[in-house]
């Protein structure tokens, strides 16, 4: 491959990752503002419902082709689906009605990584390094920050609200889910185990879906459709075939680290759509944690390989 055409493959890589980031940093603001409109668990239902319902013609004949080995690994993907679909996606939107859009996504989109990294060290054995270390360390003190307001002499009286509470279970069940994809069958392929692993999720979520329904119906209006079809096409679809074709050109090392524009994004978006208003807290913890989480990648940005 010659040097310009390598150039020009990574340079699409970036844009692509940056895509990615800005339509995840979307599912924050559609989350605030559905709040008390969409219940919780009904938004997820329908989010990756739409998506199967999309993807399942592309990807069945595959899931036919491997029925076996899908139900040799039910339990794997059973526990993938639970709390990567069902139990991160609900939790953050049940946070969502309590928080406003800029705390909610600065706090789960950056406790993700930082739970990330301790439970890939727990479970997989991979080494913390220095740089890795004091990323981490970083990031934790603005995320304090963040929670006790600027406060942090104040931490010995803290107590944690309902709404943090759910992010950082949140947080944690997508840093479980980052585990058991790390270690998903090599025997399945991509497309089979993310299809049935979002077909699990919209089973799991259908009861609390039904019960939601029966006690408050969603109201079918514009607003109400337009937001679950950028939740099922835009934050699960398009985003993730944009992220995994970033990864093929630039490495996962450095598509990683664009995941950091995600509370940015998300902060700008909560300014600019709902009207929020950005406190010189929430903008210092913001820099303390994004710069960690820079920090904590950058090794993984050093080592990731481009083959041309």
């Amino acid at each position: 491959m010659t040097q310009q055409k390598f150039k020009e493959k990574k340079g699409y890589g970036y844009v692509l990752a940056t895509i990615s980031a800005l339509l995840w940093s979307g599912n924050f603001i559609i989350a605030k503002d559905a709040a008390g409109e969409i219940p919780p668990a009904t938004l997820s239902f329908y989010r990756w419902l739409i998506a199967v319902l999309i993807l399942t013609p592309f990807v069945i004949h595959r899931c036919r082709q491997q029925w076996q080995e899908i139900k040799k690994h039910k339990w794997h993907l059973i526990a993938t689906s639970f709390f990567g679909i069902a139990v991160f996606n609900t939790c953050t939107y049940i946070a969502a009605a309590d928080v406003p859009a800029i705390h909610l996504a600065l706090l789960s989109a950056t406790a993700s990584p930082v739970f990330s990294i301790i439970m890939a060290a727990i479970f997989l054995k991979e080494r913390i390094h220095l740089i890795k270390a004091i990323g981490v360390i970083i990031s934790i003190i603005g995320i304090i920050s963040l929670l006790t307001k600027g406060n942090i002499a104040a931490l010995s009286n803290f107590t944690f609200h309902n709404a943090d509470l759910w992010i950082f279970t949140a947080a944690f069940s997508f840093a479980v889910y980052n585990i058991f994809v790390r270690k998903k069958p090599a025997t399945l392929h991509p497309q089979t185990f993310l299809l049935i692993v979002f077909w699990i999720g919209v089973v799991i979520l259908t009861p609390f879906f039904l019960y939601e329904q029966y006690h408050k119906p969603t109201t079918i209006n514009i607003k109400n459709v337009s937001a679950l079809l950028y939740l099922g096409i835009g934050a699960s679809l398009i985003a993730y075939i944009c992220w995994n074709a970033a990864i093929r050109r630039i490495g996962a090392g450095r598509t990683a680290l664009f995941g950091n524009l995600i509370p940015v994004f998300s902060m700008i978006e909560a300014m600019l759509i709902l009207g929020e208003h950005l406190t010189i807290n929430q903008a210092f913890s913001s820099i303390l944690i994004i710069t960690g989480l820079v920090v904590a990648n950058s090794s993984n940005s050093q080592n990731s390989k481009v083959k041309s």
